[in-house]
């Protein structure tokens, strides 16, 4: 699976701007499950995410088709792989304000990614 992984993770990095917030997420988990380190994917994947929450987040609306577990999940990820990037602040913002919307998994995954950051919500 490993081989299938870095494809994945190849066309992540270089595709990322283009594909969807959930889809991101989706790959992200994967990488995390079988603890495999693309840190050109998770960075790109992270920083395509910002774009879309960071908008949502200014306009106190929604990010379209983004639920709040696809943003945890990538937060948690980039910071399990220690990856460094700008979603941190961005998405923490974003979910303070779908605090209703955070499943309970999603909140002990943002918690432990604020843990590992240092994060904290502006």
């Amino acid at each position: 699976h490993d081989e299938v992984m870095s494809c994945i993770a190849s066309a992540v990095e270089r595709h990322a701007s283009l594909m969807e917030v959930s889809d991101i997420a989706l790959c992200l988990r994967a990488f995390r499950r079988v603890a495999l380190r693309f840190d050109g994917a998770v960075r790109a994947g992270a920083e395509a995410a910002v774009v879309p929450l960071r908008r949502a987040w200014l306009m106190r609306r929604r990010a379209e088709g983004v639920r709040a577990a696809d943003v945890a999940a990538i937060v948690e990820c980039a910071a399990f792989f220690n990856i460094q990037t700008d979603l941190t602040r961005v998405a923490l913002d974003y979910l303070t304000d779908r605090v209703d919307e955070v499943s309970e998994q999603s909140a002990i995954h943002t918690v432990y990614a604020m843990c590992l950051t240092g994060g904290v919500a502006t």
